[in-house]
């Protein structure tokens, strides 16, 4: 993992391949992980078939208490799988991230000395750091939970065409568009990610050779002047993010309508 590589994930161009080389130690916990992510996704698409048999039982007058203690039984099952499941995946992109920090801190104290007098140094530490962390976030968002997504989807578009072929045409229709869409943001998400973590590397590194200099600067008089500089680059980063931002907040209800869409159509017909 060098330098320039901590970006792949960043901007996509290795994507969830790339990290193959960092999980394959810790595949084990990784796939227990998925298995109970699974197993908590199969639970969830009990439940709308469950609230459905209770709201028929209310209205043919029909006892309640076994279907009650089922619906209980079958969340809480949910919760302690979603519990493990979370455990264990946070616990395998610490190790992924150990792992990673472990061999960039080799790399970059074995770097030819003409990369130290090209990179700003604050640019390279800031690679231990944030790009590590974004390998974190790519094992836990990008491996895992999409696996339970995609089994509640598919569960609920295949009850949903035994219920009603017209509206899971419909719902398969939407889902389509909002990937689509998705998957345009996405792309433009991941290159302001990337321009992100740059301009923080910037201000990293010019921030240490202020301090380094920080003597000869007040000696100076230039304190004023690396503020205004160092201000500069603070508020690039913070453009940088803000455009980050903009770019998730839009993805954001298209996440929430895909996830949702089908289950909702699922649950109208079941409790019709």
């Amino acid at each position: 993992m060098d330098p320039q590589g901590a970006n792949a994930g960043t901007t996509g161009r290795g994507g969830v391949r790339a990290l193959w080389p960092y999980v394959r130690e810790h595949r084990r916990l990784l796939g227990a992980a998925a298995v109970f992510s699974i197993a908590a996704a199969a639970l969830s698409l009990v439940q709308p078939v469950l609230v459905g048999r209770i709201i028929t039982a209310v209205g043919d007058g029909a006892p309640l208490t076994g279907l009650v203690w089922a619906l209980v039984g079958l969340l809480a099952a949910g919760a302690v799988l979603a519990t493990i499941q979370y455990y264990l995946l946070q616990r395998t992109a610490e190790s992924v991230v150990l792992t990673a920090r472990t061999e960039l801190i080799g790399h970059l104290l074995r770097l030819p000395m003409s990369e130290y007098r090209s990179r700003h140094v604050g640019g390279l530490v800031s690679r231990v750091a944030s790009d590590t962390t974004l390998l974190r976030a790519a094992l836990t968002d990008g491996v895992v939970e999409p696996l339970g997504g995609i089994l509640v989807l598919v569960g609920a578009l295949t009850a949903m065409m035994l219920l009603d072929p017209v509206l899971t045409g419909v719902t398969v229709l939407v889902v389509a568009i909002v990937v689509a869409a998705s998957l345009h943001i996405t792309r433009r998400l991941r290159a302001l990610t990337f321009e992100t973590q740059s301009r923080l590397g910037d201000l990293t590194g010019d921030l240490n050779q202020t301090l380094s200099a920080i003597s000869v600067i007040r000696a100076n008089g230039a304190t004023d002047r690396a503020q205004a500089r160092l201000g500069d680059r603070v508020r690039s980063a913070f453009d940088a993010g803000i455009r980050a931002a903009r770019s998730g907040a839009a993805i954001q209800p298209l996440r929430q309508n895909r996830a949702l869409g089908a289950d909702r159509g699922l649950g109208r017909r079941l409790t019709t």
